[in-house]
């Protein structure tokens, strides 16, 4: 009589099933006094765009810094808190609205403008923090996946409930390729418009001129409409393949929006109590400049003061 032989289980199903089992135990284990909980897993290494592409979850979040090689990748909305208008400080405002538990991982996209006002293509997310429902950080050194949770007298609901989320989650990075679609530009328009981009130049060189303001960055957008849909994931895998230094992103609110972007600099980054700052200055090529130059140039030096009085007043 042959040997009968176990079931293979798949990575996707394995995974699902050690959080279940590590949140139940530890569901039995909590009291009432945090609501939010976290727990954690030691996890294979994956390619996180890939993985992101692979969900049927909008709502995604993608952040990799290329200095330290680290990447941080989250799906879901597990609790969502507003924030109040910025008055005179966007870290002290942000400070009041959320609950600074250590280990819990705010998301948020903010713009300078009114926060009581909804953004004509982010809507209401631009005054919105949340956290997330899963996430994944992966180092050189391992991947670890986050799964938050809030805890309530029926612990059996929090098991069932948790589930339910991940029945439509898979943990494959899998792809039989990116989209080869070429899209094709159909229309293109700038905001402002060539007229008003020009009088808002003109108007700089006047106050330039008269000594009203030393250095202003002029920015407009670019409104592209396109053959075909664009895949997002693949324009993010791009801007990762030519960025070595700095940060790239994604921020996925809906199946219609989603921003994704790369930049070489950090205004500030926090960790608990510590803020860590980086010069304003981009016109500089800093890859072949020693610190030690950086730090006694009057230019950086200036530009840099602009983040420190920033955050000396927040």
């Amino acid at each position: 009589m042959p040997a009968k032989t176990a079931p293979v289980i798949g990575l996707t199903e394995q995974i699902k099933n050690n959080l279940v089992a590590k949140i139940k135990d530890n569901v039995s284990q909590l009291t009432l006094d945090s609501t939010i909980h976290k727990v954690s897993l030691e996890m294979p290494k994956l390619n996180l765009v890939r993985w992101l592409k692979n969900q049927e979850e909008s709502t995604q979040f993608y952040y990799e810094d290329h200095t330290n090689k680290s990447q941080l990748a989250c799906i879901g909305k597990l609790k969502e808190m507003k924030v109040n208008s910025l008055e005179n400080s966007l870290l002290s405002s942000v400070g009041k609205t959320i609950d600074t538990q250590e280990g819990i991982t705010y998301i948020a996209s903010i713009t300078c403008l009114d926060n009581n006002k909804e953004d004509a293509v982010w809507g209401k997310e631009t005054s919105l923090f949340y956290i997330p429902f899963l996430q994944i950080d992966q180092s050189e050194k391992n991947t670890i996946l986050n799964c938050y949770f809030e805890l309530s007298s029926n612990k059996e609901q929090i098991i069932q409930n948790l589930f339910d989320k991940l029945q439509s989650i898979t943990f494959s990075d899998t792809l039989t390729h990116f989209s080869d679609n070429i899209c094709i530009i159909k229309s293109e328009s700038t905001c402002p418009n060539n007229e008003e981009w020009r009088q808002k130049v003109d108007t700089v060189k006047e106050c330039i001129k008269n000594k009203t303001v030393e250095k202003v960055v002029l920015s407009r957008r670019v409104d592209i409409t396109c053959s075909k849909k664009v895949d997002v994931y693949r324009g993010l895998e791009s801007l990762r393949s030519h960025r070595t230094k700095g940060v790239t992103f994604l921020r996925k609110i809906n199946q219609k929006t989603t921003f994704i972007g790369s930049t070489p600099e950090i205004l500030f980054s926090r960790e608990r109590n510590k803020i860590k700052s980086m010069a304003l200055a981009g016109t500089s090529k800093k890859e072949s400049e020693s610190t030690d130059k950086l730090l006694k140039d009057p230019k950086e030096v200036h530009e840099h003061g602009f983040v420190k009085n920033g955050l000396n007043h927040s």
